[in-house]
């Protein structure tokens, strides 16, 4: 008899937002294949080279970013803004828990806050200033809440409205917005959860539908982008923060008509579900009947991208309880976790590679707000 060395997740018992009992799965490990057959070794281990707890008492990871013009490493705790370290603070925002995102316009750098429903724009020089013309939706009246993510695309900076409607910047100006530059993606009327670029269009992801619009350079005041009527998708995304990009592949837990959650992979403007069905269970108790959140993100190492979900809950700070890997080289789920910093589990809330040519190291902020690296 042959027997399986590794075998996908598949869960018997959950309570609480937490796995309590598995029929099978593995912990922190990694499936190899070569012409020599496939093994099993441990994940890649992390090095904690910014200790949050060492230097601030905020601990509230919120999204970090390598930005080449502005020669470093951007992050954001709390409600301050950090380059390299947690000694130099470029500026203070609004406090929160939740994920900032991170554009390059021009020789600006871009951040939006969802969570607070604000934009900001850094210089290389390290000057941050918030977006405040009247057109840019939060500064709208009414004011428009900010859906998550964003996108830069053919030199404009776009921004989902919780309305599930498209605004754009000026060309080359993230801060001059047009009252007339927008275009509506309710294709189906259920609003705004997150927007993104997938192979040069912009996908946006709403609570029933996933919509995709192309750049038809229609003239300035009006949105340049024009709805792509060959690809649409009755599924939605029921967490913005969730979502994960690795280039062109999205990530994201979504739910088709029956209502369950479950975790996608976007690929070839065709999303395909990769969670297996006790996953679903868990998440879909977890997250619809029991009020937990989800956050997602991944990181790149030991030959292999991975796609990392936490479930977690919240008080005054974000307290995860499970994170779950997906491998995509092998399509297997896993369990991780590390007691590195005090950490119980592996909440990444995000991960940057490198812009522009010069090569580096992966970099990312847990949700207590220690930065890492693989190793």
């Amino acid at each position: 008899m042959r027997l399986p060395a590794y075998t996908n997740l598949h869960i018997n018992a959950f309570l609480g937002g937490e796995i309590t009992n598995l029929e099978s799965g593995m912990l922190n490990a990694v499936v190899v294949k070569n012409a020599a057959g496939d093994y099993i070794t441990q994940r890649p281990s992390i090095d904690i080279f910014e200790d949050c707890s060492l230097t601030v008492t905020d601990q509230k990871g919120r999204g970090i970013y390598y930005w080449s013009y502005g020669n470093g490493l951007y992050f954001v705790n709390a409600n301050k803004i950090y380059k390299g370290t947690y000694g130099t603070v470029i500026g203070t925002i609004t406090t929160g828990t939740q994920k900032c995102y991170f554009f390059e316009l021009g020789t600006l750098l871009i951040m939006l806050d969802p969570q607070n429903n604000q934009g900001w724009t850094i210089t290389s020089g390290g000057t941050l200033t918030e977006i405040t013309d009247v057109d840019f939706p939060p500064k709208q009246t009414p004011a428009i809440g900010l859906a998550f993510g964003g996108a830069v695309l053919d030199g404009y900076l776009f921004a989902l409205g919780e309305d599930g409607v498209i605004y754009n910047s000026a060309l080359e100006s993230a801060t001059s917005w047009n009252a007339l530059s927008f275009v509506d993606a309710e294709r189906q009327p259920d609003g705004g959860v997150y927007l993104g670029v997938h192979h040069d269009n912009i996908v946006v992801l709403g609570p029933r539908s996933t919509e995709f619009f192309y750049d038809a350079a229609i003239a300035s005041p009006a949105s340049p982008l024009a709805r792509r009527q060959d690809v649409y998708f009755a599924i939605g995304c029921v967490s913005g923060e969730s979502v994960h990009q690795d280039g062109d592949i999205i990530y994201f837990a979504g739910s088709d008509a029956s209502g369950a959650v479950s975790i996608y992979m976007m690929a070839n403007f065709s999303p395909v579900k990769i969670s297996t069905p006790t996953m679903d269970a868990f998440l879909t108790k977890s997250v619809i009947n029991d009020g937990y959140s989800l956050v997602g993100s991944g990181t790149s190492g030991s030959g292999s991208a991975r796609y990392v979900l936490t479930v977690y809950s919240l008080s005054t700070t974000v307290v995860p309880i499970t994170s779950l890997c997906y491998d995509a080289a092998t399509g297997i789920w896993s369990e991780y976790d590390t007691s590195v910093a005090g950490q119980g589990n592996f909440p990444i809330v995000s991960w940057t590679i490198r812009t522009g040519v010069v090569p580096r190291s992966g970099e990312g902020i847990f949700s207590n707000g220690d930065l890492f690296t693989i190793v």
